[in-house]
């Protein structure tokens, strides 16, 4: 997840770039919006069902994981929501 959070980190500083283009003297920090990327991981219930949920590091017996993110982008401010769903191979 970290390596999303730094894309999206690039993408709002390619956004500040092209606003100093046009002669808006904006910097990364005004443009950015707070909580650009949030994660939940998302967890197996007793019904089979995916859940939010946190538990420790390791403890996950089923060699998937899977998780919501939400992302604001410049293209979505307010955010948009992900499922990513990895495997351990």
């Amino acid at each position: 997840l970290g390596l999303l959070e730094v894309g999206l980190i690039a993408q709002w500083q390619e956004y500040a770039k092209s606003l100093s283009k046009n002669n808006f003297q904006e910097d990364l920090a005004s443009v950015m919006p707070r909580g650009f990327f949030s994660s939940q991981e998302l967890v197996e219930d007793e019904n089979g069902e995916l859940v939010p949920g946190v538990r420790p590091i390791g403890s996950n017996k089923v060699g998937m994981i899977a998780w919501r993110v939400t992302m604001k982008t410049p293209e979505y401010p307010k955010g948009r929501d992900v499922v990513f769903i990895a495997n351990d191979v």
